[in-house]
């Protein structure tokens, strides 16, 4: 997610799941976030909705492909 998009970060659109985003705690940044130092998954990264592109989080199970419950459609 880029730093100067609108966010939607508490919320997965994969999953429905939390995000667990670092942007939904109080005075932390999106430097702080799981996401920054994590491998995301190339196919999650296709899974997100065209109109969620840079306005969303996804959670770290669906981003390293570690969720078992998440669509795969």
């Amino acid at each position: 997610m880029t730093d100067n998009s609108p966010r939607n970060t508490n919320t997965c659109p994969l999953c429905s799941g939390g995000s667990n985003c670092a942007m939904t705690k109080p005075g932390q940044t999106v430097a702080d976030c799981w996401c920054m130092s994590a491998s995301i998954s190339p196919d999650a990264l296709e899974r997100i909705p065209q109109d969620q592109i840079n306005k969303t989080c996804i959670c770290q199970a669906c981003a390293t492909g570690t969720d078992s419950n998440a669509d795969q459609t």
